[in-house]
């Protein structure tokens, strides 16, 4: 693994290795776990879910720090063929200069950015239902519009839930602005209607 190497850079525990390496093997497996046994006939589930959402995150993450360490490298190998004709000696055993510490860090940092947003976004985020409220001003707004409330939802992908309080709590919080109309927007649910069943 390429994105193994900004890891090395960045620390010499190898507790830290084999618990990176642990955890980029355990999200492939369970992505791997997911796609062996999806059933198509079953349609999108959470297992799906979480895979696409654990791919998306690893894979930005890993890209982000590999992009980084071959632009590194497009200096390095360079250096490294210099050093190779030019030192007499041949003492060192490589003739790559060393990573920079503090590019690993900036990349480790940059890279986890999405990856914690990603994954706050399936655990967390999903449920952090929030009611905007916006005035609605028309000059030749009819008077029999004066005061009507519209309340608008949108994109909820009810399959993506896990956890009925949390949603309960949504309807709540949808119910309590006693709107005039009630507006669906967007997808409703991620692949059949049997998702937004109770």
């Amino acid at each position: 693994m390429y994105s193994f190497q900004c890891i090395r850079t960045l620390t010499q525990n190898k507790i830290v290795w084999t618990l990176y390496c642990l955890i980029v093997f355990v999200i492939i497996s369970y992505i791997s776990y997911s796609v062996i046994n999806y059933d198509r006939a079953s349609g999108f589930n959470h297992s799906i879910s979480y895979s696409i959402g654990l791919f998306f995150a690893l894979f930005i993450f890993q890209s982000l720090i590999i992009l980084g360490l071959l632009i590194e490298d497009i200096y390095r190998v360079p250096q490294a063929i210099y050093t190779f004709f030019t030192d007499e000696s041949k003492q060192s055993e490589t003739f790559f200069p060393q990573r920079r510490k503090i590019l690993s860090q900036i990349l480790f940092l940059l890279a986890s950015i999405p990856f914690g947003a990603i994954l706050y976004g399936m655990i967390r985020g999903k449920y952090n239902f929030k009611v905007l409220k916006y005035d609605i001003l028309y000059d030749d707004l009819p008077k029999s519009f004066d005061g009507f409330t519209i309340t608008q939802i949108s994109d909820i992908h009810c399959g993506s839930f896990d956890n009925p309080q949390k949603v309960e709590y949504g309807l709540d919080l949808v119910n309590k602005q006693k709107s005039d109309v009630i507006l669906f927007t967007g997808e409703i649910v991620n692949n059949t209607s049997e998702e937004s069943y109770p």
